[in-house]
């Protein structure tokens, strides 16, 4: 597969990576200007700009201009002095370019209805991708949510059983049942995932934590759970409930979640 070809498919399955470039030559290099290797955040490479110590270096500078989510210039100098022991003394200069390949977040929301209408209108608008899944036919349209990316009819269980989540997949439980939302949050927890909330009262959610306990699932994965779900902001219409999870979900995006329910209003 192409490199470009890679990059576009690991996009597409939500895969955090930078692609690094090399960009300028002088004298006798591993590379050629142009050589492109693209690096994942678990450190798994595709393609290279060179091998050895050099591509060590490439791929930790990679990992941490992912973290910052900023590109980064790198030089190498195999004259002699910068080279080490064991390296090709090839005599010459390399600068490699890394750029974090931004990736649009996924939204998972289940549940099409009132604040599920209304999440995915303002994520859309934050810049996520935006997923639908509901089993009323009558609820989960094109028509009802032409912003969508895509959109599942069908049986919670099935539709969770089959959605294959990426690492930073965001996934809200806001179905119109109990049931329903205890079912998809049994199947979601033990997925890949960045956010994981749902709906409820706290006896509710005190009730359903309890069954998956009952079936063994780790307390320190349920703890994982945001459930009661967004934050604190005083509001009860579906838009406003709307507002409390996305700026949940903003939060945890941006790591400033510990900031935020330090602030006494959200207490």
């Amino acid at each position: 597969m192409e490199i470009h070809e890679q990059l576009a498919k690991l996009q597409e399955d939500g895969v955090l990576c930078a692609l690094a470039t090399v960009v300028k030559i002088e004298g006798s290099t591993p590379q050629v200007v142009g050589a492109k290797m693209i690096v994942t955040a678990d450190k798994k490479i595709y393609g290279t700009v060179g091998g050895g110590a050099l591509e060590a270096e490439v791929i930790d500078k990679a990992v941490d201009a992912m973290r910052k989510m900023e590109p980064a210039l790198v030089s190498f100098d195999f004259s002699g002095s910068d080279v080490e022991i064991g390296e090709m003394l090839c005599g010459g200069k390399m600068e490699v370019f890394i750029e974090p390949v931004s990736i649009k977040p996924s939204l998972y929301i289940f549940g099409a209805g009132h604040i599920g209408f209304a999440l995915s209108k303002m994520a859309v608008l934050c810049g996520f991708k935006v997923i639908i899944a509901d089993d009323r036919e009558d609820m989960v349209t094109r028509e009802r949510f032409p912003e969508a990316d895509d959109i599942h009819c069908g049986d919670f269980i099935q539709i969770a059983n089959e959605l294959k989540f990426p690492a930073i997949a965001y996934i809200v439980i806001v179905t119109h049942g109990h049931k329903f939302d205890q079912d998809v949050l049994n199947i979601c927890i033990n997925k890949s995932y960045k956010y994981l909330g749902m709906i409820g009262s706290r006896k509710k959610v005190s009730v359903i934590f309890n069954n998956l306990l009952d079936k063994g699932i780790p307390q320190e994965k349920i703890n994982e759970v945001h459930s009661p779900i967004g934050l604190n902001i005083g509001g009860q219409s579906p838009g406003e409930i709307a507002v409390s999870i996305l700026s949940e979900i903003l939060a945890v995006k941006y790591g400033k979640l510990d900031d935020v329910r330090q602030m006494k209003e959200f207490k």
